[in-house]
């Protein structure tokens, strides 16, 4: 088929074909996305039943997903809400801005947790956990999340 019948069979111009590719392409790779978190989680979940200690990687692999399929997400969405709104700009900035936290956000507690899982290992746990934080609002969940997994161990 010629390029001049698909474009008549769908009633689309060129470059609205691009676009519309583009974006078919961005869901399947959010969606490629979606199974390898779905997965990790899997994985995860069985690791957890095994007595061995939960391992890193697969925790940072997990939180590395979530962060780039919310960030494509919303990418989405802006891009949707762009052509939605008829390309203004003032309705757009709440939803960048939104997108923008979120990107942050999973950036930060990425880094937070490579900076505590890829410390020096032969520090005391208590010294490791509280020693050098690269995002100190997260201090406070640490210590939380260490004072459970101490009482579970009860």
């Amino acid at each position: 088929m010629s390029s001049g019948m698909t474009t008549a069979a769908f009633g689309l111009s060129p470059k609205q074909q691009l676009s519309l590719t583009v974006v078919q392409c961005l869901t399947q790779v959010i969606n490629l996305l979606c199974i390898g978190q779905t997965a990790i989680s899997i994985i995860q979940a069985a690791d957890l039943l095994d007595p061995a200690p939960y391992r890193e990687p697969l925790i940072l692999a997990y939180l590395i997903h979530t962060v780039v399929i919310g960030a494509g997400v919303q990418a989405f969405l802006v891009d949707r809400c762009w052509k939605i709104f008829k390309k203004r700009v003032l309705p757009i900035i709440p939803f960048i801005a939104l997108g923008l936290v979120g990107l942050s956000a999973g950036v930060l507690l990425v880094s937070t947790l490579v900076a505590f899982v890829y410390m020096e290992h032969d520090e005391p746990q208590e010294q490791r956990l509280y020693s050098k934080p690269a995002c100190p609002g997260l201090i406070w969940h640490t210590k939380r999340t260490h004072k459970m997994r101490s009482c579970d161990r009860l």
